[in-house]
């Protein structure tokens, strides 16, 4: 064999030439970690193709690199202290054999990546018959979503479901609903409020105190400070004379007493209530037996550790098959065939290197993307 070079004639067919990805492979580090950067794919339009990706020292390092059973991607392999073309790389060069034959080919990409309808919409068609909906006793389990916030706590705290059936519902009507519910502001309890305004009070009077007397400014300022101050007490004295919010204050603690997993720091979110009732009333209905249509750990489209609505394709999606979009996008593919001469020469070890590739036994791979490559020839 000879020690100062050799040659590997790679042949390979049909192989694409072309990206549909933004950017290049790369590692960024997340939680103190090297993680492969994802990268976005683009459908291709009339105005937009998909980028030329022809042939370069990468692809081919990449090659060898997986001749000699080393699978991981080149920017992961050049990462690792085990590269085996580390400060060698210069030592590798590449040309074609012969002629190259090109063909154009108009192909449909689809994007796996992509195919999860959003999260406001699902895919397919409710059935008819759909029990959960059209059950006699839909109602007996939705009716909460129309009660008010107070009575769903209260409902919390004492409901209990009602036997007799209620008749069924409308779709439309508890995503109309849910979505009413979900624009509802945050619950904070009184004690949150009350400190929030002390800790204003406090910042606006060290405020106060820092003002430069000799300001023009000063007594406006002043004016201006002692006034909101004086609003935020009357907002203290308000609330505590507010008998409805001391109620529904009062509702809220029973209800994070009864339901822990309700409470967000120091509130409640109005959602999570009423996704909590929803599992009381699944937990009723089951215990019961009087339905059998309702998941035995969880109610679709609800998380059963916060309570809280996971959107509308989570919740329906299911029902209606849980189909998924295909996206597809139509491209001018350019497929290219022939033959490949990498040369490798000093300073690495080209016997080892042959040692290597056969000992692996790679039979075909891609050159680039899809068609088919194999090793031809190994020439010493």
């Amino acid at each position: 064999m000879n020690d100062e070079g050799v040659e590997i004639v790679i042949n390979f067919d049909s192989c694409w030439q072309n990206g549909f990805l933004e950017g290049e492979d790369a590692l960024e580090v997340k939680r103190k970690k090297l993680v492969p950067k994802v990268r976005k794919f683009f459908a291709t339009t009339k105005s937009e193709q998909s980028t030329d990706k022809t042939l370069t020292k990468n692809t081919v390092l990449g090659v060898l690199c997986r001749l000699i059973g080393d699978q991981r991607k080149l920017y992961q392999a050049r990462a690792a202290d085990d590269y085996y073309f580390k400060d060698m790389e210069d030592a590798i060069s590449f040309s074609y054999n012969g002629e190259r034959k090109n063909v154009s080919e108009k192909v449909i990409v689809v994007n796996k990546s992509d195919n999860r309808c959003a999260q406001s919409s699902y895919l397919g068609v409710i059935p008819d018959n759909c029990q959960l909906f059209s059950s006699p006793y839909s109602k007996n389990l939705w009716h909460v979503l129309d009660l008010s916030v107070e009575e769903v706590c209260n409902y919390l705290n004492q409901g209990s479901i009602s036997e007799a059936a209620m008749g069924d519902v409308s779709l439309n009507h508890i995503l109309n609903r849910i979505r009413e519910i979900q624009a509802l502001e945050k619950l904070e309890f009184i004690e949150t409020i009350l400190d929030r305004f002390k800790q204003r009070i406090a910042k606006v009077e060290q405020e106060i105190s820092d003002l430069d007397k000799n300001d023009k400014k000063y007594q406006s300022q002043l004016t201006k400070k002692t006034n909101f101050i004086e609003e935020i007490k009357t907002k203290i004295l308000e609330l505590h004379k507010n008998d409805v919010f001391a109620n529904l204050d009062i509702a809220l603690k029973k209800s994070v007493s009864k339901y822990p997993k309700l409470e967000n720091k120091g509130g409640v979110y109005p959602m999570a209530l009423f996704g909590a009732a929803l599992y009381s009333n699944a937990q009723q209905l089951r215990d019961r037996k009087i339905v059998n249509f309702l998941n035995e750990n969880k109610l679709s489209g609800f998380a059963e550790e916060s309570f809280s609505f996971n959107g509308i394709r989570d919740f329906l999606n299911p029902l209606a098959g849980g189909r998924k979009k295909t996206v597809r996008t139509p491209a001018e593919i350019n497929k290219h065939s022939g033959k490949l001469v990498i040369n490798v020469k000093l300073p690495i070890d080209t016997r080892d290197l042959v040692r290597r590739i056969e000992y692996a036994g790679v039979s075909s791979f891609y050159l680039g993307k899809k068609g088919l490559a194999y090793v031809e020839d190994i020439r010493t």
